[in-house]
């Protein structure tokens, strides 16, 4: 059975990720996972091997979710697995999991990432933490590798704290991509810092603080501001030649609370 190019299906060969993606579903200790995906169901056969897992398997391709169906037999008459054939980024949670704190996990298609990440952190009821496979260049950005700041970077941070778990080359996948994948999971997600302040003041001040690469910070926000931008750095000890990707989140969090 063929990986449709249009689904973005790379079918995952790589047992020494899935025995990860298994041990931190352990480790995380939340009964109730999503997985995204599935396709073939290797990963869905390690995670109820390996865990206690109750298991929502949420598959778009017909072809996959009638071989699921049929391969996991067992699996779903004892309800440790359930299967949702669905599109996931229109998925309605309420109706999946009620109010039951989740977990998400898959190898995604790379295409849709950040819709994805989106989806779930931004969700009323967010999931306790994410660990997913895509493509190594974003892991990459998301977890700060070179130390640099970006919107993507700052978008996961707000909500969680990112982690690397693990490269994982492109001969470990069928059909294998043009580029490296990476594990990378997403732990303790909340959204505690928009108690206070509100999500869209946040995402506007970090949008704009980078509209302009070239530009230092101070030149990319002014317009954000009633006061003087000066003024502002000062009282954050913000340098003010910095560049966006230069300032922590905490930081940035401070600027968005003022007018």
């Amino acid at each position: 059975m063929k990986a449709k190019k249009s689904l973005g299906q790379n079918f995952l060969h790589y047992p020494k990720a899935m025995s990860r993606i298994a041990e931190i579903v352990r480790e995380q200790k939340i009964p109730t996972i999503i997985e995204i995906g599935p396709g073939k169901g290797s990963l869905t056969q390690v995670i109820l091997e390996k865990t206690t897992a109750i298991i929502y398997a949420v598959e778009l391709d017909p072809r996959m979710y009638d071989l699921l169906k049929e391969k996991f037999a067992h699996d779903i008459a004892s309800k440790r697995l359930i299967l949702v054939h669905q599109d996931i980024l229109e998925i309605e949670l309420r109706e999946l999991v009620g109010k039951d704190r989740y977990g998400i996990v898959g190898n995604i298609p790379f295409y849709i990432t950040g819709a994805i990440i989106k989806k779930f952190l931004t969700e009323k009821h967010q999931p306790s933490y994410m660990t997913l496979i895509t493509q190594k260049e974003v892991s990459d950005r998301i977890v700060r590798r070179d130390g640099k700041e970006s919107i993507l970077s700052l978008s996961v941070e707000v909500f969680g704290k990112p982690r690397y778990e693990m490269k994982i080359p492109k001969k470990y996948f069928s059909p294998s991509p043009n580029v490296d994948a990476a594990l990378f999971s997403i732990l303790d997600i909340q959204k505690d810092h928009f108690k206070t302040l509100p999500e869209e003041r946040f995402f506007t001040i970090v949008k704009q603080g980078f509209a302009h690469k070239r530009k230092k910070l101070a030149s990319n926000i002014k317009t954000c501001f009633k006061t003087p931008v000066d003024e502002i750095f000062n009282a954050h000890n913000i340098d003010s030649n910095a560049r966006a990707e230069e300032i922590p989140l905490e930081k940035w969090l401070g600027l968005a609370r003022h007018t």
